[in-house]
């Protein structure tokens, strides 16, 4: 279902996904997403399964205690995600 999607509100869908997997493996995560809200068309549910899956995955392959990164920012009219991990 494509429709009108605040970025921000799928980020933090994500890391509630993701938040049992981060905790087991006690990692720090950190999020940097700008302030301002970036809107974009797209599945609200689907976005948010995709980046959940990256954050558990990172989660998954990070050692014990590690650092796991999600960034975001705006590159014109591009919403670039990153996820980084240890």
């Amino acid at each position: 279902e494509v429709t009108r999607v605040v970025l921000r509100e799928v980020i933090d869908t994500a890391i509630e996904i993701s938040r049992p997997t981060v905790a087991a493996g006690r990692h720090e995560l950190t999020v940097d997403v700008p302030a301002e809200g970036v809107e974009l068309m797209g599945d609200p549910t689907r976005l948010a399964q995709a980046l959940g899956n990256l954050l558990n995955n990172a989660a998954k392959y990070t050692p014990p205690g590690g650092r796991i990164a999600l960034r975001m920012r705006q590159e014109g009219d591009v919403a670039v995600i990153e996820v980084e991990d240890d």
